[in-house]
């Protein structure tokens, strides 16, 4: 069930492609574009912070050399600190510790991808640019990536008319890159992409989902890749109809569920896409059996033996059924409502 919040204090402008990673009780969202007018455009570089328990928007103003103005990065969170690597934007105005920028030779506005990694530290309020060792990906966009132990995974992405389908790990303790190499040539592969997602499900299992080809075409394709040492193998685990690709949309495993969720994104190329595009359904991949206590609430509310409960002497405690109330609400859009004086149900 979705809930509208209701947030307050300094509301950032509206904008696309930022990044967000949450620490603790905060959110903090970073970069993006601003629509300004119809033909101007701006990259930006603010920082923002939600704090969870009170829907408060402040916008901290740190020292250090902030990520230069981009959209589509990609940040995450370690140690308490938040970490963005690559987008698209305005001409670095230095390249740090051996990052770089690619300009992009289509656009005549000085714009292009950066290969830049920023932390930003909230218990100081301080940008930081660190140096690494050995070679770092190129530049890119839209690309993704997630943390297991204390390594990062970063896969594909777009540099230029390329989009690439390398794997490479940052590892967070000796700040040192590497490029994942294929264990098995035979294997097949998935093909280069942007827009797509990248999630850890075990320590070294990750899932490929989505994303948008070389040719611009929507994937339809999922894939879980097994990491060992340095090296991956990739398995196809299987594909969705044409008119469930994604593309640009967002994935979280669920601790709880060990369930992938994805949610948003458009089913076609974002440089063509119209408002009927944009997909309003969560998709849900399982990745172990469910529970005794899952399957028990979703039976009670599809034979409806929920009404059954109610209108006796109900032994479940009160918790439980606000959640069988919640999910009869979701699957029937019909509120269930159960007055505890008269014993009785109202539909």
């Amino acid at each position: 069930m979705w809930t509208v919040l209701i947030t307050k204090g300094y509301i950032p402008f509206p904008s696309s492609g930022s990044t967000a990673v949450i620490i603790d009780d905060a959110l903090y969202i970073y970069g993006g574009v601003e629509e300004l007018t119809e033909d101007l455009w701006r990259y930006c570089c603010e920082l923002h912070r939600l704090d969870l328990t009170n829907l408060t928007w402040t916008s901290p103003i740190p020292d250090g050399n902030s990520p230069q103005g981009s959209d589509k990065a990609v940040g995450w969170a370690y140690d308490k600190k938040i970490y963005i690597f690559g987008g698209y934007g305005q001409c670095s105005r230095c390249t740090l510790n051996g990052y770089s920028f690619e300009v992009d030779p289509s656009n005549h506005a000085n714009k292009g991808w950066n290969n830049q990694l920023s932390i930003y530290d909230p218990s100081t309020n301080r940008w930081t640019t660190p140096k690494t060792g050995g070679v770092p990906p190129r530049p890119r966009a839209a690309h993704a990536a997630d943390v297991s132990g204390d390594k990062v995974f970063i896969f594909g992405g777009r540099l230029a008319e390329m989009r690439a389908n390398d794997l490479y790990v940052l590892d967070l303790k000796k700040m040192y890159w590497t490029q994942i190499s294929i264990k098995d040539s035979s294997f097949e592969i998935p093909e280069g992409r942007s827009w797509h997602s990248f999630n850890f499900i075990t320590e070294n299992r990750a899932v490929l989902f989505g994303g948008l080809s070389r040719n611009q075409i929507p994937c339809g394709d999922w894939w879980e890749c097994e990491i060992e040492g340095n090296q991956v193998t990739w398995h196809l685990k299987g594909t969705v109809p044409k008119e469930q690709t994604l593309v640009w949309h967002r994935t979280a495993l669920s601790n709880f569920t060990k369930e992938l969720v994805i949610v948003g994104g458009v089913t076609c190329s974002p440089y063509n896409m119209k408002e009927e595009d944009h997909v309003g359904i969560l998709h849900v991949i399982p990745f172990t059996p469910p529970s005794l206590l899952s399957l028990s609430l979703q039976e009670i509310v599809k034979n409806g033996i929920i009404f059954h409960l109610l209108k006796k002497d109900c032994f479940l405690p009160k918790c439980l059924l606000d959640l069988l109330m919640i999910k009869f609400k979701v699957r029937y859009n019909k509120a269930v409502i159960y007055c505890e004086e008269h014993k009785s149900v109202i539909k």
